[in-house]
């Protein structure tokens, strides 16, 4: 069997997705293709549905639409649907299953890398769906609390059973506390634009530093970091993990 994955976005010059997965199938000896799917937000409601449609064994799904593919897809996975956000679709008889690998791609960074979660405290910058798979995970782990970093604070809403506290960025900016982890979910310093930071240098405070993005592979917030003499992880570890948790889906 030949298969046919697919990832969708906005805008995907910057993925390395189709390079990984091809990788992964090579490796492994799968017979299949992937491609990097461009849909406008414009006709989103309308070129997603015929999508689903066409002969695809799966899907990942990046920025904007982790949030946007929910009501067009047949079920949800209990991490996805506790999340509200989707970056893995799988298709198996027609039927289309949304599951969230984000939230096991994230915490596979602890795992290799020894850091503990229980107990300490995190500032999470963003609110789509990548920060709340990651948000869901650090409370999962027993995080003692988190501070979610938002443009409009008439959007927040948790997703956990804890009380998560939000702030815009000019109120973190101003506040400077110290955070165990600071992780960044937004894509401000992703490719093209790596000369953005979603901080300033001088508000940058925390033993640890994780920024999602991993193009480039040092963003200007792991940049930072560094001088400031923060040990820091870019995305590409959460990427490969979440990858290799979307083939295994999507095989089963």
């Amino acid at each position: 069997m030949v298969y046919k994955f697919g990832l969708i976005g906005e805008k995907l010059g910057h993925s390395y997705s189709k390079d990984l997965h091809n990788k992964i199938m090579s490796e492994s000896g799968i017979l299949g293709t992937y491609e990097l799917i461009e849909i406008p937000i414009s006709s989103f409601s309308y070129d997603f549905p015929k999508l689903l449609k066409k002969d695809y064994n799966g899907f990942n799904v990046t920025i904007p639409y982790k949030e946007s593919v929910i009501p067009f897809l047949d079920g949800l996975s209990e991490s996805a649907r506790k999340i509200g956000a989707v970056n893995t679709i799988s298709i198996k008889n027609g039927e289309t299953f949304g599951l969230n690998t984000d939230y096991d791609g994230f915490l596979e960074i602890f795992i290799r890398n020894s850091i503990n979660i229980k107990g300490k405290t995190a500032a999470v910058l963003g609110y789509g769906g990548a920060a709340k798979a990651v948000t869901l995970a650090l409370c999962d782990e027993g995080i003692k609390s988190i501070d979610i970093i938002i443009r409009d604070k008439t959007q927040a809403k948790s997703i956990t059973n804890s009380d998560n506290n939000f702030l815009t960025f000019n109120e973190f900016n101003m506040n400077s506390n110290y955070y165990d982890f600071i992780i960044n979910c937004t894509p401000v310093g992703m490719f093209p634009n790596v000369m953005e930071s979603p901080l300033p240098k001088y508000t940058i405070k925390a033993s640890f530093v994780f920024d999602l993005i991993y193009n480039p592979e040092e963003t200007l917030l792991l940049s930072y970091s560094k001088e400031l003499g923060i040990r820091c992880f870019n995305g590409m570890e959460m990427l490969l993990a979440q990858a290799l948790k979307s083939e295994e889906i999507w095989l089963k």
